[in-house]
């Protein structure tokens, strides 16, 4: 793999509310019957892949550097290694609480499926996690994904309007988390390959 480089803006995003700025066309959208989302990406990053499953493992710190996340508290852990953690998200108009089972495989894999939701029909978040470059083992393959659907089909065609903007918040937030934690990243930033986009 030749990497490509280049130079990544940090979005501000505790200032940002893109519900705001597109409320004068909620209620003139179009086509109102799809009501799911779904993107994937893949990147090289500049830390190790136990350093990036640890951060992603970690939910319930979320609410400490995820965007809009305000609530990420651990109800308890399973038999079989699950934990069971109560999130909220939320920016006006939409805000949610609601209970995920995170399934963690240490350190390639990390999966969120939300359930006890009335904002969601589902929501699925996956982290996989693969070594990078042979000759830096600072380095690995990450690879997120998130599907959901909402089930109001008004509240899916607002959160489309700012789909693009909190998808690349997402990665960027874990990648600054990472920053924090374990200092400048060993390779510069690497552009994703965008593997799935589907929004409304």
């Amino acid at each position: 793999m030749r990497p490509i480089f280049y130079s990544l803006s940090r979005p501000s995003w505790q200032s940002m509310n893109p519900v705001r700025a597109h409320i004068r066309t909620f209620l003139t959208l179009g086509n109102l019957q799809d009501k799911s989302m779904s993107y994937k990406e893949r990147r090289l990053l500049g830390y190790s892949q136990q350093q990036m499953f640890n951060i992603a493992a970690d939910v319930g710190k979320y609410r400490e550097f995820v965007p809009w996340c305000n609530e990420s508290v651990i109800v308890r852990k399973t038999a079989s290694g699950a934990v069971i953690v109560r999130l909220g998200v939320g920016f006006p108009p939409l805000s949610e609480s609601y209970t995920s089972t995170v399934t963690l495989q240490s350190p390639a894999h990390v999966k969120s499926v939300a359930h006890s939701s009335h904002m969601f029909e589902y929501l699925i978040n996956q982290w996989n996690f693969w070594p990078g470059l042979v000759a830096n083992e600072n380095t690995c393959m990450v690879e997120f994904s998130v599907d959901f659907e909402f089930k109001s089909a008004l509240y899916a065609k607002v959160a489309g309007l700012f789909f693009d903007q909190v998808v690349a918040m997402m990665v960027s937030a874990f990648i600054t988390r990472a920053q924090t934690l374990h200092g400048p990243a060993s390779i510069p930033p690497q552009k994703p390959d965008i593997l799935v986009y589907k929004k409304c």
